[in-house]
């Protein structure tokens, strides 16, 4: 991946079966509470997915996510890593998986670091549709983000990204993993946006 990427601290990796979109940046710490937009019910746990409404897989993809997001955003800032923490295990499956980790693989060997680490939030987590997606995609979301206030460099110093500020779109894809029965992400796409999609 040459030349200026399209969002701060963003690429993206094309696979045979999707575009999945990873490398968020953003604070180590707490990440804000993401805007939901679904009807209230009950706090789902991730003990058994496949006795949830729909309703429920939503809420507990969007916890999910949100989780995936905190780690995605703490490697990052770290100028990515040999290899994803284990904890992301729990939260996304290949191709997702292999896609992020492969991205943050890259960045780690290419050398880049961020000289004043950006900010990045979730704004909005909506649903979306899933059969818009994979077939065996059993919930969907779809997310609002925004990221600034960030400049990384490259191993020689120059600037890959200055601090400006970026917004993006994604749309994620869950189905649930059968090697420990929890739902995960497993497609993750989207693109820079001018406007949140999410009302």
């Amino acid at each position: 991946m040459t030349g200026r990427r399209p969002l701060l601290g963003w690429t993206t990796a094309l696979l045979a079966t999707s575009l999945v979109w990873t490398g968020c940046a953003g604070p180590a710490t707490e990440a804000p509470s993401p805007a939901v937009e679904a009807p209230a019910t009950t706090t789902p746990n991730n003990h058994d997915p496949s006795g949830m409404t729909p309703n429920e897989l939503f809420r507990l993809a969007a916890k999910q996510y949100q989780k995936l997001f905190d780690i995605m955003a703490s490697v990052e800032t770290d100028g990515g890593a040999l290899q994803l923490p284990d904890e992301a295990h729990q939260y996304a499956m290949d191709p997702a998986f292999g896609a992020i980790n492969d991205m943050y693989r890259e960045m780690y060997f290419r050398g880049e670091k961020y000289l004043i680490k950006p900010e990045l939030e979730i704004t909005a987590i909506g649903t979306w549709d899933p059969s818009a997606g994979p077939s065996d995609a059993i919930t969907a979301i779809r997310t609002c983000e925004a990221a600034g206030g960030g400049t990384l460099l490259t191993s020689d110093g120059s600037v890959l990204r200055d601090e400006g500020i970026y917004m993006a779109s994604r749309r994620g894809y869950f189905k649930i993993d059968p090697a420990d029965g929890q739902l995960k992400v497993f497609v993750l796409n989207g693109e820079g946006v001018k406007t949140c999609p999410i009302s």
